[in-house]
């Protein structure tokens, strides 16, 4: 995604009452961004320090609740990553990676590739037809579709246990040395 100086953000370059922080970014209400650069600062601190607030924005950290201060300070510190382009006089910043989704969205599997799992564990025991119930969500956590792929998995162990048991003949065969019969 591309965001655009003086659209989507806007630098502010003033002299904060001390040295102690190079930059702040600030949320605006409308989802546009202000970020100041202290100016106490040299312009190769100044220019680094655009950089990280950017990044801040293009990283999508304000929404980014999964993460840590920590974690997101970190990852705008990330100078090397090449998916980050700045213009050169910070006209524009684009990330060109897909939007990021949290941990717990990127876990999601759809409820589509769930089925098919569940149709291929029958299909490998010979069972043609077995209704399952399965939450009527578009998407399925990876926890809960483990859980219903292993109780798949014991129904269709308990199906054919009960089908051998059924079909299980005793045959008219002589008894063996020890009075038994055998199964067949």
């Amino acid at each position: 995604m591309k965001y655009y100086r003086d659209v989507d953000y806007f630098l502010y370059f003033e002299d904060f009452p001390h040295m102690g922080v190079p930059g702040v970014t600030a949320l605006n209400s409308d989802g546009t961004v202000n970020i100041f650069i202290n100016t106490l600062y040299n312009e190769t601190v100044q220019a680094r320090t655009v950089r990280h607030e950017l990044r801040h924005m293009a990283y999508n950290h304000f929404s980014a609740d999964w993460m840590s201060i920590t974690e997101k300070e970190v990852e705008a510190d990330n100078e090397d990553d090449p998916n980050c382009i700045f213009a050169e006089d910070f006209a524009w910043v684009e990330y060109t990676v897909e939007e990021r989704l949290s941990p717990f969205f990127a876990s999601l599997i759809p409820r589509e590739d769930v089925i098919d799992e569940i149709e291929r564990i029958y299909k490998s025991q010979g069972i043609l037809h077995m209704s399952f119930d399965i939450p009527n969500s578009p998407y399925i956590s990876k926890t809960e579709a483990q859980r219903i792929y292993k109780d798949a998995q014991t129904a269709c162990n308990i199906v054919m246990s009960d089908y051998i048991t059924r079909h299980r003949k005793t045959a008219r065969v002589p008894k063996t040395p020890g009075g038994k019969r055998k199964i067949i």
